[in-house]
């Protein structure tokens, strides 16, 4: 059995008393803070997982070393957070026990030196101990003023403690949904959660990745109990004094679609059968699904059916090609993975889109037009992404309603898959398909 989640705040110091100081006051604040002495820190063999945000650490750590403000007194604190902070860690704040600003300073100037990129603190408080670990009080005072002057770290701690509170919630009711209690209820809960996972993902793959099946299934439970929740008129005061003081720029354009990418993308090749999973679509792997006429012209069906090459935008043969060969046929698949997963003839439908890079304008009359739209541009036939963002840079998905293709399972098997489209996005393109084939049509004589 994995543990279950990794501590949030922790605190190294080789003074038990002072640990204990800070973990009463952090339990006066209805919080908890993982408190280990010096000696048991250093003989940790593997950091924390994840999701430490902060850290306090005592800067004397060895006798005799508080006027040394060099490696004699910091390389033990460079090997503590190696110790204790993992690579994928995510950012932390890191809280120093003195009275001396200066050795707080050059602590963070050291650590910039020796630590790697990933695992450096993303802000750095001062905090001394005389007239706090005497003075519980003014210890959590202390404490409570975090919040203003780390606040991207205090906000993102707010946040996890409500995901955390509304999967309690979602757990103690799924375990009284039988009505049983003590040892019934550990097979009743179990059988619930069969349920659950067949219900969300079908039979086959719920008995294939239960874990992730379930997880599926109570996804929407998970986000109403989140977005529901009372709000908590302290933390919000807190989150809009903190945005208040630290005036948040907009965006450009690159982070835009990093935040798009974000939202709306899951590069991963584990995706399952799930609705909004991308295949890479080699056009002479699916030029036999499509019209005859294309068979063999990947720059013609551009030119005809998708934008930006519609109504010959780009005037000659050369260009098309030049722009065809920068863009790539993706497949996106349509229906909920349990359609998929219960029917006994297995053949998910797909619609045919084009990756469009930015640089793909590059050396043609639409260079100047061009415009990625946050806002996905609409058509009767065609759905544009908003900006995402890749290690090329930023680029487009652009589906078309009127390229809808079964492909039978074993051959998509043989279709790589790259990433999927999250719910949100993957719904909206399936509900556009859904009523561009319903439409009533327009008769129109030219």
């Amino acid at each position: 059995m994995q543990v279950i989640i990794a501590p949030r705040i922790i605190a190294v110091d080789d003074n038990p008393e002072h640990l204990k100081a800070l973990e009463e006051a952090f339990d006066g604040l209805g919080g908890f803070c993982e408190c280990i002495e010096f000696g048991r820190a250093s003989d940790r063999t593997v950091p924390f997982t994840s999701g430490v945000r902060v850290l306090f650490m005592d800067i004397n750590l060895l006798p005799g070393a508080a006027a040394d403000f060099g490696p004699r007194t910091f390389s033990p604190i460079v090997t503590i957070v190696r110790k204790l902070i993992s690579p994928d860690n995510g950012p932390y704040a890191l809280v120093t026990w003195t009275n001396n600003v200066a050795a707080h300073d050059a602590l963070t100037d050291y650590l910039e030196q020796q630590l790697s990129q990933d695992l450096q603190p993303c802000a750095t408080y001062c905090l001394p101990k005389e007239g706090h670990l005497e003075d519980p009080p003014a210890l959590m005072a202390k404490l409570r003023a975090l919040h203003g002057d780390i606040p991207g770290l205090a906000m993102l701690l707010d946040w996890e403690r409500a995901v955390t509170n509304a999967a309690d919630r979602s757990v103690l009711q799924i375990a009284r949904l039988s009505g049983l209690y003590g040892r019934q209820q550990g097979n009743a809960v179990a059988q619930a959660v069969r349920a659950i996972s067949r219900a969300s993902a079908g039979a086959t793959e719920a008995d294939i990745h239960p874990f992730r099946a379930f997880t599926q299934g109570m996804s929407a439970v998970l986000a109403d109990q989140l977005e529901r929740s009372l709000p908590v008129t302290e933390t919000e005061a807190a989150w809009k004094a903190a945005l208040t003081v630290a005036a948040p720029a907009d965006p450009d354009d690159r982070q835009r679609a990093a935040l798009n990418t974000f939202f709306h993308i899951e590069k991963a090749q584990d995706v399952g059968l799930a609705l909004g999973a991308i295949y890479e679509a080699p056009f002479s792997a699916i030029s036999r699904y499509l019209l005859p006429a294309h068979k063999t012209k990947t720059a013609a069906l551009l030119s005809q059916e998708f934008v930006p090459l519609k109504s010959n935008r780009l005037q000659d043969d050369a260009a098309r090609k030049t722009f065809g060969r920068r863009c790539n046929f993706r497949l996106i698949q349509l229906g909920a993975p349990c359609d998929h997963s219960n029917n006994k003839v297995k053949v998910p439908d797909l619609l045919l889109a084009v990756e469009v890079p930015e640089i793909a304008f590059d050396d043609t009359d639409l260079r100047n037009k061009a415009q990625f739209r946050d806002t996905p541009a609409k058509s009767d036939w065609l759905f544009q992404t908003p900006p995402l963002l890749s290690t090329a840079g930023r680029y487009v998905l652009v589906v078309n309603m009127r390229f809808r293709i079964s492909v039978p399972m074993i051959e998509l098997g043989g279709l790589k898959r790259i990433g999927r489209l999250r719910e949100a996005l993957a719904s909206e393109i399936a509900t556009h398909s859904a009523n561009f084939s319903t439409r009533p049509g327009i008769i129109e004589f030219r």
